[in-house]
C-alpha cells in the first residue's frame, strides 16, 4: 500500500493546521487590530509560517514512518531468510 506516504505526511503536517486556526482564535479574542493592512500582514504571516510548520511536520513524520516501515521489513526478510535456511 503506497498511500501510507501520503497519510504519514499529512498526518503529521496537519499539526500546521490547528496552529493556524489557534492563530485566527486568538486574532479574534486578544489582538485589537482594526486596520486592513494589518489584518492582512498578520493572517499573510501566519500562514506562511504555518505552511512552513507543515511542510516540516510532514518531511519529519514522513522520514519516522520511513525508518520505522525499512527497519520492519529489513527484520521481517531477515526472520523469512532463516526459516527457509532450517526448512
Amino acid at each position: 500500500d503506497y498511500n501510507w506516504w501520503w497519510r504519514s505526511f499529512l498526518t503529521s503536517g496537519f499539526t500546521a493546521v490547528y496552529v493556524f486556526l489557534y492563530s485566527g482564535f486568538y486574532f479574534v479574542t486578544e489582538l485589537k487590530i482594526s486596520d486592513g493592512i494589518s489584518r492582512f500582514f498578520y493572517f499573510g504571516y501566519t500562514l506562511m509560517v504555518t505552511f512552513s510548520l507543515f511542510l516540516f511536520t510532514g518531511t519529519i513524520g514522513f522520514l519516522a514512518c520511513f525508518w520505522f516501515v525499512r527497519i520492519i521489513y529489513s527484520v521481517n526478510q531477515i526472520g523469512l531468510h532463516e526459516a527457509s535456511i532450517d526448512q
